[in-house]
């Protein structure tokens, strides 16, 4: 009895003017990361003064509601991870200003005031509220994006200027509204199956999921991001292959391999393309040129440079790694890479593209072990969510998709990365809360 009580003294305590400021807070939390940051990633003018608000107004709607703050294992293993960060700026040289390295670490802080915040809002409401909250994101932030990737590839001059593709360093890409193809990539991935958890759950009509599927797989298309290529590949074929039967298994096994043998042959033509006497200004030839240079000199070389002198950072300094931002430095990233066959050397330092080489060169097993329990707890709670109901087919896709593009880019401080990695959490404990 005494818990019935409690629980209709909670109930009476939310008004409906409370009601109504919690709906706005989370639809402006929402909005507010996805076309905020989506605008300019790179921009850190909007971020900086979302994230210095938003823990105030954390505060206020605690004190104003009177609700305690409730932690999960997401925000305690972000926290740890948070922590590595603040813990070693830096165990040799890592001559970066203190305020570029809290600079990198407040973004992450702001993550998590965003993800707080939101949890602290939606905990307690049912599962298609949630997801009416989810559609907006995807409708505006989704829509903008194509209309702005249109107009790049069609005629940027309409659009402000740091919306223009630099032409004579991109023969052509559409970047979108990130500036960079593969951000852009990574976020066309991410609404793809987000499309399809949100048509799963009948909180999108059947018209209006072909229509952003196809205008979202174009876009795709013309980003030229082979990690977001292949991410939405393998996501999309282990969710097919877990749909079938043993016989449908094995059959699509083989396609898989045929697949990859014609990919190698693909690959080794463009990398011995001959384009003497090709017009290069052609459409066909534009992209073979663009692949050529992706798989040979381009920044598949540089990644796996990157990979391997963050390795050495790594073994070097184990538990803390180098330091937050240490390979932007060219001399630490020179310094480490000395002895090894690289690629070409790098005449400035390098934000390492690949958050679990990031992690490990950069704050070592401090950072790492957080982290990887980060991502392993989010790929365990889509599955069990998928267990539970088909329709968690599309969030267990978008953890498959944000692994593979999470280790060809560095999306640690972009915010949609976090919230993708926060939705299983979330769902999760609806799922529970509504068992018990």
């Amino acid at each position: 009895m005494s818990s019935d009580r409690e629980t209709v003294a909670v109930k009476s305590s939310v008004t409906p003017d409370a009601g109504r400021l919690r709906m706005l807070l989370v639809l402006g939390v929402v909005l507010s990361v996805s076309i905020g940051n989506l605008i300019n990633y790179r921009s850190v003018t909007v971020y900086k003064v979302f994230s210095l608000f938003l823990p105030f107004l954390t505060i206020y709607l605690f004190v104003r509601e009177k609700q305690r703050p409730s932690w999960s294992i997401f925000f305690t293993l972000f926290a740890l991870f948070i922590v590595a960060n603040f813990c070693m700026f830096g165990v040799l040289k890592n001559p970066h200003s203190m305020r570029q390295k809290l600079l990198f670490i407040g973004r992450l802080m702001g993550h998590c005031a965003v993800m707080w915040l939101l949890y602290n809002l939606v905990r307690g409401w049912g599962e298609g509220r949630i997801n009416k909250l989810l559609a907006p994101v995807l409708y505006v932030s989704s829509s903008v994006n194509i209309a702005v990737n249109g107009l790049q590839l069609l005629n940027d001059r309409l659009l402000p200027g740091y919306l223009r593709i630099p032409h004579d360093f991109y023969i052509m890409r559409g970047n979108g509204l990130f500036m960079d193809p593969n951000y852009n990539g990574f976020f066309i991935c991410a609404c793809v199956f987000l499309l399809l958890y949100l048509y799963a759950t009948r909180t999108m009509s059947k018209r209006l999921f072909w229509i952003f599927l196809i205008l979202n797989l174009i876009v795709l298309f013309f980003s030229l991001s082979i990690g977001a290529f292949i991410g939405l590949i393998l996501g999309s074929l282990v969710l097919l292959f877990m749909h079938l039967g043993k016989r449908g298994k094995i059959i699509l096994g083989t396609i898989i391999a045929a697949l990859i043998l014609i990919g190698v042959q693909f690959a080794l033509y463009v990398r011995g393309y001959d384009f003497g006497g090709k017009d290069i200004r052609l459409f066909r030839y534009r992209i073979i040129y663009y692949l050529q240079t992706k798989l040979s000199a381009g920044s598949s070389g540089s990644r796996i440079d990157q990979f391997r002198v963050a390795w050495r950072g790594f073994i070097k300094h184990p538990l803390f790694g180098i330091g937050t931002t240490g390979f932007l430095n060219v001399e630490n990233y020179l310094a480490y890479g000395s002895g090894l066959d690289l690629h070409y050397e790098n005449p400035r330092g390098w934000i390492i593209h690949s958050n679990f080489f990031a992690v490990l060169g950069e704050n070592g097993l401090a950072g790492f072990i957080p982290y990887g329990l980060l991502v392993f707890y989010g790929f365990f709670y889509s599955w069990k969510l998928y267990k539970k109901k088909a329709e968690y087919l599309g969030l267990l896709g978008m953890q498959i998709v944000s692994l593979v593009v999470s280790n060809t880019i560095n999306n640690l401080y972009f915010n949609f990365y976090w919230f993708i990695l926060f939705l299983p959490f979330l769902l999760f404990e609806k799922e529970t809360a509504r068992e018990c």
